[in-house]
């Protein structure tokens, strides 16, 4: 008996582009099922401020990524960022999603601004300069005083900005042997009765900051933080 070999028939041109895009389009998802979430500036999201966020998915272009959530503000950036301002504090879902991907869910906890006071175990209320520098309570020259223009923070910095104004405060002089004067201010600026105070300081005067209210970013109600003394050397 004759044995006849018989070949199998190649694949047709056709079939080999289709099996192709097949194994093709299968690795493609398998990779963009890596879909990655992170926070740019802080482990942490906070309400009223811009939290911003990177998001990867190997073999997708950010321009087909978005994120979706419900009552959060969402803005689309470039190359895969986004900026998140949450509204409510407790737990969010950001769901991240687009073509040629699985969606996916990122649970995030939502907190409140910190209390300036409780990050800073020094006072955080300082004297401005025109020129952007701060002074803490001390010793300061009568050309330094006299070129302040209200006051500012040492340090409230979260998420790269400063989420706190001064919103008033009183500022008190007093010079040996005449009555003390008192300005206030109704902004983190020297009124026009302040300026003017500030204006005459000399050495051995000196000059009370007192009842310092702030106001946290999106927060109605105002924080009292540390007072400041100066002394005009």
């Amino acid at each position: 008996m004759k044995l006849i070999n018989i070949k199998k028939a190649p694949f047709s041109s056709l079939q080999t582009v289709a099996f192709l895009a097949i194994v093709l389009f299968s690795g493609s998802i398998l990779k963009a099922q890596e879909v990655s979430l992170r926070s740019l500036k802080s482990d942490k999201m906070y309400i009223g401020v811009e939290n911003q966020v990177q998001v990867t998915v190997p073999g997708i272009p950010s321009e087909k990524i978005f994120i979706g959530s419900d009552g959060v503000d969402i803005e689309k950036l470039e190359d895969g960022k986004f900026n998140l301002r949450f509204h409510y504090p407790g737990k969010a879902t950001l769901t991240v999603h687009g073509e040629g991907f699985q969606y996916k869910n990122f649970d995030f906890e939502v907190q409140r601004m910190p209390d300036p006071l409780n990050r800073l175990p020094d006072p955080i209320a300082a004297l401005q300069l025109a020129n952007g520098q701060i002074k803490r309570d001390g010793e300061v020259t009568v050309s330094e005083f006299q070129n302040a223009v209200g006051l500012g923070f040492v340090d409230t910095d979260v998420n790269g900005k400063n989420q706190f104004e001064v919103v008033s405060f009183s500022l008190v002089w007093v010079r040996r042997e005449t009555d003390p004067a008192e300005a206030p201010c109704k902004s983190g600026k020297f009124s026009e009765k302040a300026k003017s105070l500030a204006n005459v300081a000399q050495t051995g005067d000196r000059f009370y900051f007192e009842n310092v209210m702030v106001k946290a970013t999106n927060e109605t109600e105002l924080r009292e933080v540390n007072s400041l003394v100066f002394h005009i050397k």
